[in-house]
């Protein structure tokens, strides 16, 4: 109807139908999972057939309670966990740079497509300062080789 108002081109028209194609296979696709409610989402219970516009009235007898703790009292889920990646990082840096010798950020980050150049610059600042990597050249022109 918006395409032919004038309010919609075409093209967005098909997007359009298409996204909600997508939509209409997701929903019936999750009503087959385990996670899916009770709740039956058919046509019929979207659309009227017979013509009358009418909604179907859904009430969710359902009790919701907090099971939360107070916030005086924080739960084990509330905690966030961060796992040190930096030593997996350090080892692969530095087993390409054993690997291939003398090389600077961009070779080092494109033997490790993982991690960006700028992960890769941070961590190898950080190997220089502990003495484990040696840096020559400045800037741009920087090249990084394992301590002998």
């Amino acid at each position: 109807m918006l395409a032919v108002s004038g309010l919609l081109s075409m093209q967005n028209t098909d997007i359009v139908v298409h996204g909600l194609d997508e939509l209409g296979n997701f929903l019936v696709s999750s009503q087959n999972s385990i996670l899916s409610e009770s709740t039956p989402l058919t046509e019929e219970s979207l659309l009227d057939v017979g013509g009358e516009a009418s909604v179907k009235d859904i009430k969710d007898t359902r009790v919701l309670r907090d099971g939360r703790a107070p916030k005086d009292k924080p739960l084990l889920s509330d905690k966030v966990i961060v796992r040190d990646t930096s030593n997996v990082r350090e080892q692969y840096i530095l087993a390409t740079l054993r690997g291939k010798g003398e090389l600077g950020i961009r070779d080092i980050a494109s033997n490790l497509p993982e991690y960006g150049e700028k992960m890769v610059q941070r961590e190898l600042a950080a190997l220089v300062a502990g003495g484990r990597v040696k840096k020559t050249g400045l800037k741009r022109w920087s090249r990084y080789s394992i301590v002998s």
